[in-house]
């Protein structure tokens, strides 16, 4: 009820360093500036586990935030070191439990830091994230590799208990760091546990992992492998699309050539959701291109003519078009005024792209 208030703190020999929000008392942004030494602190021995995640996380968003700007202004990337030394305090505290150390220690989200962003630098933000994993991956890989066989379910039953759902999370975490680290035999670790894996969930991780780090020849054997086991569940397969949508190795042409694959067709929501929409929101270093923008346009025109409904939803997933760099923003602009002069757009998705293109004339 006050305005302001002030506190006087005695008998302590340092300034004291704020836990706020504890207990996640309340949801709303605060500006107040932390040192990233106070935010290591925090990250490594507050009690309150949701301080202590969002500490873990501001830390690591903002060295991305400066490795995104080293990247744009071509200056060395600033040392991980205080992060590294911060993860590892983590890693070895075995007062954690498995289902918290997979929160703590996963990187923020590249769209959740592209969205945090202004102007938004999509192929910056991957460069700086990938980059970041890598290190992670490589200083810290005698710790994820312990983590990683610690937590093996050592073919015990599958069993969606928290305890167990907790181990799985966090192997999935470590199997992620030492493929990203290019730690030795990481991929025919990671194909063994798709191979060998007692239930979905482990499979599904080690495949994802694969097509998000994995080298060319195991990443490829495994997907092949995912469908021709998988080929008659249609939800698994648009699992399975979805995977390869996101990955950063696939292209514009790749997306295109996946969209030629027997099992998909526009026709079928899911599978469109899956493959196009997943690509256009997930697969960030590759769908903010020129070529990107052209695949969006295409097809949410495609869309748009079978089907307004999902036509108009994935037109939505351009709005933020003028907060890009301006070279990319200039692209999506094009593309989205071939898409307002369609002469056959549904009324929803013709409201989207106007409106969207209507908030920013100046662009």
């Amino acid at each position: 009820t006050q305005e302001s208030q002030s506190w006087t703190f005695t008998g302590v020999a340092q300034r004291p360093v704020l836990s706020l929000l504890r207990d996640f008392s309340a949801p709303v942004e605060i500006d107040y500036l932390r040192s990233d030494d106070e935010l290591a602190l925090l990250a490594r021995l507050d009690p309150d586990p949701f301080a202590r995640w969002e500490a873990g996380q501001e830390l690591a968003r903002r060295l991305l935030r400066k490795r995104v700007d080293a990247i744009v202004e071509n200056a060395p990337a600033p040392d991980s070191g205080l992060l590294r030394a911060t993860w590892t305090a983590l890693l070895e505290d075995d007062d954690l439990s498995p289902a918290y150390l997979a929160q703590v220690l996963a990187l923020p989200t590249q769209r959740e830091l592209l969205e945090r962003s202004s102007p938004m630098r999509p192929q910056a933000v991957v460069q700086a994230h990938r980059e970041l994993k890598a290190e992670l991956g490589q200083h810290l890989a005698a710790l994820w590799r312990t983590l990683y066989d610690h937590n093996a379910d050592d073919g015990r039953p599958y069993s969606p208990d928290p305890e167990s759902s907790g181990k799985r999370a966090l192997r999935a975490l470590a199997l992620g760091y030492l493929l990203a680290g290019s730690q030795p035999h990481a991929n025919q670790l990671a194909l063994q546990q798709y191979k060998t894996a007692s239930n979905m969930t482990d499979s599904m991780t080690a495949l994802t992992a694969l097509t998000n780090w994995g080298d060319a020849d195991t990443r490829n054997a495994a997907i092949r492998h995912f469908y021709d086991n998988w080929q008659d569940d249609p939800l698994v397969i648009d699992r399975w699309f979805s995977v390869q949508a996101a990955s950063p190795f696939t292209t514009v042409e790749e997306i295109q050539a996946l969209m030629l694959h027997p099992a998909f067709s526009l026709r079928n929501p899911n599978r469109a959701r899956s493959v196009i929409f997943q690509f256009c929101i997930n697969n960030l270093g590759h769908a903010h291109s020129p070529e990107g923008y052209e695949f969006w346009a295409d097809q949410v025109l495609a869309l748009d003519a079978l089907n307004p409904e999902i036509g108009a939803r994935l037109a939505r997933t351009l709005d933020h078009w003028a907060r890009l760099e301006p070279a990319l923003r200039d692209a999506a602009r094009t593309s989205l005024e071939r898409v307002r002069q369609h002469p056959a757009l549904s009324r929803n998705t013709a409201e989207i792209v106007n409106k969207s293109l209507n908030l920013h004339p100046e662009h």
